[in-house]
């Protein structure tokens, strides 16, 4: 664990925080990619909905850059994070921001909790506080000077 110029050390719950993030957004990415092909055999396989399928098929491609922001933010924001550098804290911010708006469209105009089910639907709301608990773990670790800026700045 490294020191930055404030000779702060990043606490142990830091570290576990980005792991537990890192975990649930390395699953989120390949989730990313399988739900994004449509790939009916993993749709089945995770439990959603049997209309799960057609709700993939043709994303429209706004919405797949949210999802897309959502989960190269958290991953980046994590390693940012165990790196201890200042851009965790924007890149958080970004991925809560982001599915905090994929999920308020996709529930109110896409119909997702009929389509993917309420297992999936609890899971995501679940999903994201636990992203915006995070991008607000990173704005405080920032605040107590925590985190450094990137070299050259």
């Amino acid at each position: 664990m490294a020191q930055g110029s404030t000779g702060q050390r990043l606490p142990w719950h830091g570290w576990l925080v980005a792991a537990v993030i890192l975990f649930m957004y390395a699953n989120g990415a390949w989730d990313f990619v399988k739900t994004m092909t449509a790939d009916a055999g993993y749709l089945r396989a995770k439990g959603f909905a049997d209309g799960a399928e057609a709700y993939f098929t043709d994303y429209p491609i706004p919405l797949m850059l949210l999802f897309a922001a959502n989960v190269l933010g958290a991953l980046g924001a994590a390693v940012a994070l165990l790196l201890r550098s200042r851009f965790a804290v924007g890149l958080a911010v970004l991925s809560a921001a982001a599915m905090a708006v994929l999920d308020g469209i996709t529930f109110t105009l896409r119909g997702r909790w009929s389509a993917l089910g309420p297992f999936v639907g609890w899971f995501d709301v679940g999903l994201l506080a636990m992203t915006v608990g995070f991008a607000a773990y990173c704005v405080w670790c920032g605040q107590r000077g925590l985190l450094r800026a990137p070299q050259g700045s």
